[in-house]
């Protein structure tokens, strides 16, 4: 029964990987990790952070390590997401080129694309505070065009109703 199957191109991505530059392959596979291990971190650190609540402790030694790990994970959500998209339209470009049923995967593929793009403009922008707003930087600039694949040339919205309906299942919500 086993020997039918094959693998598919897509799938082939860790052997491709393998292949590239060394330093590329590092990072991907150091993303991968911290992927695992930051939330764990976080939820260490939340479990610290409540237990020294309880005990009435000082709150300098947990908060920190709390808020360390939380800026982490922000700067690494979107770049995982935005991997995460990259690959989920190739899939559907190659679906595509082969004539096969691709709408899911382009659709949560420009989700996420979309997602990850406003975060990162987003996080640009709250860095640089009030000049990030200024016309003078580009920062301002990126975060209106991030914005504007939230809305076009399909909103978010009608992304989530298309994936709800075709593949949850669930009624036409629109």
């Amino acid at each position: 029964m086993f020997d039918r199957l094959r693998v598919r191109d897509e799938w082939k991505f860790a052997g491709i990987l393998s292949q590239a530059d060394r330093s590329l392959t590092l990072a991907w596979w150091t993303l991968l990790v911290l992927r695992g291990v930051l939330p764990a971190l976080f939820a260490i650190a939340m479990g610290g952070l409540v237990q020294t609540v309880q005990q009435g402790g000082n709150l300098a030694q947990p908060l920190g390590l709390v808020g360390v790990v939380f800026v982490l994970l922000q700067v690494l959500s979107p770049i995982h997401q935005a991997v995460g998209a990259n690959l989920g339209s190739r899939t559907a470009a190659w679906l595509y080129d082969h004539n096969r049923p691709c709408g899911k995967e382009a659709n949560i593929a420009k989700y996420m694309s979309a997602d990850a793009c406003f975060e990162a403009a987003d996080r640009a922008m709250q860095t640089h505070g009030g000049y990030g707003y200024i016309k003078d930087y580009d920062v301002e600039r990126y975060w209106r065009e991030c914005r504007l694949f939230r809305i076009a040339p399909i909103s978010q919205e009608m992304v989530l109703n298309y994936v709800g309906e075709h593949v949850l299942g669930l009624p036409r919500s629109y």
